[in-house]
């Protein structure tokens, strides 16, 4: 996502679904926290077992 504050791209995570629905957003994802990636990997657990 941009940032118009700093003018800069915020790393951003988005799960969709087969249909297009966006599931999950993290729109402050941090690549060096393990729960951010928990949180995914969750969202997508969830998506695999409907």
């Amino acid at each position: 996502m941009y940032n118009e504050k700093g003018e800069n791209a915020i790393r951003s995570v988005f799960v969709v679904d087969k249909t297009g629905v966006i599931t999950y957003i993290n729109t402050s994802f941090k690549a060096d926290k393990k729960e951010d990636y928990e949180a995914v990997f969750n969202e997508l657990e969830k998506l695999t077992n409907k």
